[in-house]
């Protein structure tokens, strides 16, 4: 006989299920936010052509990891298998020349990024203590 798990806590999803919102001001990105626990977050970013990231500060520890193309980041060319992390860190720069795909792990959203998510219904994602 199989043991019930308890899946409290949990956040298991099909990323594919997860709808597309705006990423960044402009129209050149998007994200699929896969998940969340504790206040983190788990996202696959499209970013297009021309894409420039708006600059921020993180207050906690972020990490980028191209999943293909390239993007290049705080004066530095990062390309597929790259991965960018970093603790309290002021992001600039972020660009995009030909489009790529990253693999995002964040601790809260920017004001920005919350009201976006909420605005498309992604409600569930930007709770309260998000910054």
């Amino acid at each position: 006989m199989e043991m019930e798990m308890s899946l409290e806590g949990w956040n298991i999803a099909k990323g594919a299920a997860a709808d597309w919102v705006p990423w960044g001001s402009g129209n050149k990105a998007r994200a699929r936010v896969l998940g969340s626990a504790d206040g983190f977050f788990f996202a696959v970013v499209e970013a297009s052509p021309g894409y420039r990231g708006d600059p921020h500060v993180h207050d906690h520890p972020e990490f980028l990891y191209v999943l293909d193309g390239a993007v290049r980041t705080q004066g530095q060319m990062l390309e597929r298998g790259w991965l960018r992390g970093g603790g309290r860190i002021e992001a600039r720069r972020l660009r995009v020349g030909h489009g790529c795909h990253l693999l995002v792990h964040l601790q809260g959203l920017t004001m920005g990024m919350t009201k976006v998510l909420q605005e498309h219904g992604g409600s569930e994602w930007a709770k309260p203590g998000c910054t």
